[in-house]
Formats: C-alpha cells, sequence, structure tokens
C-alpha cells in the first residue's frame, strides 16, 4: 500500500507546522500561566489593601475620639504636658483618615454589590458624605482651638473651652454611625475580593485548559502524519512478504540433482575396453 501523491507533498509541511505549533503553544501557555497568575496575585493584593483600608478608618474613628476627649480632658484639668501630645496624634491620625477616605473614592472595586438590588460601594461611600464632613469640620475646629489654648496657656477663655466641647460633642455624635458604616463597607471590600479572586482563577483555569487543548491538537497535527507514514511502510512490507511467500510456494519443493552411478559406469567401460583390448 503506497502513500498517494497528493498525501507526500501535503504531510511533511503539515508535520513542520504541527511540531512548530506545538512548540509556539507551550511557550505561551507559560507566559499566560505567569501572567495570569502575576495578574491575580496584584489583584488579590489591591483588594487586600482597600480591605485593610477600609478597616483602618473605623480603627483612626475611634481613636480619635479618644485624642479629642484626651484634649477636652487636659485642657479643661490644665495638663498642658498632655495636651499637645495628643494633639500632634490628633493632626497626624486626621491627615491619615482623611487622605484614606479619599482613597477609598476612588477606585474601581466601589461598583461592586453583594446583590442586584442592593446598594453598590459606592453608594454606601456617597451615603457617609455628611458625617465625613461634619466629623472633618469637628476635627478641625478641634485642632484650630487646641492651638490657640496651648499658645496662650495657662491662660484660657471659657468660651475655648466651650468651642472645645462643642466639637468634641459633634464628633461623638457621628462617630458611631460612620464606624458602623465602614463595618459595612468593609466586608462588601472581603466580598468583593473573594469573587474577585474565584474569577482569576477560573479564568486561569479556562485559559489553560484551552491551551491544552490546542498543544494536543498541535501534537497529534505533528504525530499523526508519521504515523500514517509508518503505518503504510509496514503495510507495504507485509504485502511484499506476502508476495515472497507466494512466489515460493507457486516453484513448489525443489529437485535434487542425480548423482552418477559408478556401477553403470563401469558397465558401460568393460565393452570399450574389450575393444581395445582384442
Amino acid at each position: 500500500m503506497t502513500t498517494p501523491p497528493l498525501l507526500q507533498r501535503v504531510l511533511p509541511p503539515i508535520r513542520f507546522l504541527g511540531t512548530w505549533t506545538c512548540l509556539c503553544l507551550g511557550f505561551f501557555m507559560i507566559v499566560l500561566a505567569i501572567s495570569y497568575f502575576k495578574a491575580g496575585s496584584i489583584n488579590y493584593s489591591n483588594n487586600q489593601s482597600l480591605v485593610d483600608l477600609s478597616a483602618n478608618q473605623g480603627l483612626l474613628t475611634e481613636q480619635i475620639t479618644k485624642n479629642a476627649l484626651a484634649i477636652e480632658i487636659a485642657v479643661r484639668t490644665q495638663d498642658w504636658d498632655s495636651v499637645e501630645p495628643s494633639l500632634l496624634k490628633l493632626i497626624d491620625d486626621h491627615n491619615t483618615w482623611k487622605s484614606g477616605h479619599e482613597s477609598l473614592l476612588n477606585n474601581r472595586a466601589n461598583t461592586f454589590q453583594a446583590q442586584g438590588d442592593e446598594d453598590t460601594i459606592a453608594e454606601h461611600l456617597s451615603k457617609q458624605a455628611y458625617p465625613f464632613n461634619q466629623l472633618n469640620q469637628s476635627m478641625t475646629e478641634l485642632e484650630t482651638v487646641t492651638r490657640s489654648v496651648v499658645r496662650r496657656a495657662p491662660y484660657i477663655d471659657p468660651k475655648s473651652l466651650d468651642r472645645i466641647a462643642a466639637a468634641v460633642k459633634s464628633h461623638r455624635t457621628h462617630d458611631e454611625s460612620f464606624k458602623a458604616a465602614y463595618a459595612q463597607i468593609t466586608e462588601l471590600y472581603k466580598l468583593s475580593a473573594a469573587q474577585s479572586s474565584i474569577k482569576t482563577i477560573a479564568s486561569i483555569r479556562s485559559l489553560l485548559l484551552i491551551a491544552l487543548a490546542a498543544i494536543a491538537a498541535a501534537i497529534a497535527t505533528g504525530v499523526a502524519p508519521r504515523l500514517w507514514r509508518q503505518s503504510n511502510k509496514i503495510e507495504t512490507l507485509r504485502h511484499e512478504n506476502a508476495r515472497a511467500n507466494k512466489a515460493l510456494a507457486d516453484l513448489g519443493p525443489s529437485q535434487p540433482k542425480a548423482e552418477p552411478d559408478p556401477e553403470s559406469n563401469s558397465d558401460s567401460d568393460t565393452p570399450h575396453q574389450s575393444k581395445l583390448a582384442a
């Protein structure tokens, strides 16, 4: 069984393309896997940083409340040694708190919503605009008055004490609701991070399966022509062997060559010798 001429011309390019396709797809699969794992780790790190930042907002709000109360008590008791450290801590926490809130307002994860009919993270954050502004104003007022008190210490007027008390009261009016709202926002960020990780893993798995299927197809494309040629060679040798066996069978068993009989030779030589003798 001989290979058709058309297949003889087509099989080598197919085998060549199959081999190179297999190598290229293998390299592509490795690069793709590395890229997606790297992207997945970056995505997970970003989501985890949002969770930490959101949770830190509640802690900062609580810490600011403690510093505000400490300032009010220190001013009323004229404990000037503890007023300035509490003020510096309040200013530092206030700046971190503001920058954290602004960072959370501007990120792509805010489009996440736990259910289809629930608010997104962006909508939850927008609802905290009023409490945020009130807390920010009360802290700014407290910092301004406390700086003035520290400069004029130990002299202090009752009006400054009233302004400090009003700022602390305003802060405590909104801090609990703000912390509760941010606790809910933190849970939404956690759900967003979990779902993002699941989607990333599913995407990596799907792409790897597609790449493996493509490599299998490329291997089959490169190996199949070779197997076809080998099977043709085996079939050709089998036919030639069968024809040779048939030809030998048609010849039949070989006849042995007859050897000369010495007695017949001696008998035939006797008359000749007798004639010579005569």
